[in-house]
C-alpha cells in the first residue's frame, strides 16, 4: 500500500479527532513533508519506509501507545481491532528507537487493514 494513501487516510482521521496541530508537530519533529508522504511507489512495503517516516507515524499514534511503546487496545476506538493488532505484534521486541518506530508503522498498517477508526 502506498505510504501516501496509508498515512493520508489515518492522518485525515487524526486531524479531525486531534487537530491538525498534532500532524504539523510530528511533521516538524521528524522533518517530513507532505510531498515525501505522497512520493512512495504504490507497492512499497512498510518495512522499506525510511526511518524518519516510521518515526513520524509513531508520533501520530503516540496517544495509542503505552509506556512500553506497545499498543494499548483500550485506546483504540474499536478495542477488539486494537486487540487483534496488539496480539499480532505483541512478541515484537523493542530495544531501541528504530525498533519502536518499526513496531508503530506495523501497528498503523494493521489498524488500517482492519479499517479501524482512530480517535
Amino acid at each position: 500500500m502506498q505510504i501516501g494513501l496509508l498515512l493520508s487516510l489515518f492522518l485525515a482521521v487524526l486531524c479531525i479527532c486531534h487537530g491538525e496541530d498534532v500532524i504539523e508537530k510530528c511533521q516538524e519533529e521528524h522533518n517530513v513533508t507532505d510531498a515525501e508522504l505522497d512520493s512512495f511507489p504504490k507497492d512499497t512495503p512498510v518495512e522499506s519506509y525510511p526511518l524518519k517516516i516510521k518515526c513520524y507515524a509513531k508520533c501520530t499514534i503516540a496517544h495509542l501507545l503505552g509506556d512500553d511503546g506497545k499498543l494499548v487496545p483500550e485506546r483504540v476506538y474499536e478495542e477488539n481491532k486494537g486487540l487483534e493488532c496488539k496480539e499480532r505484534y505483541d512478541n515484537y521486541v523493542i530495544n531501541n528507537e528504530e525498533e519502536s518506530c518499526d513496531y508503530a508503522i506495523k501497528i498503523l498498517e494493521c489498524l488500517h487493514k482492519l479499517n479501524t477508526r482512530i480517535d
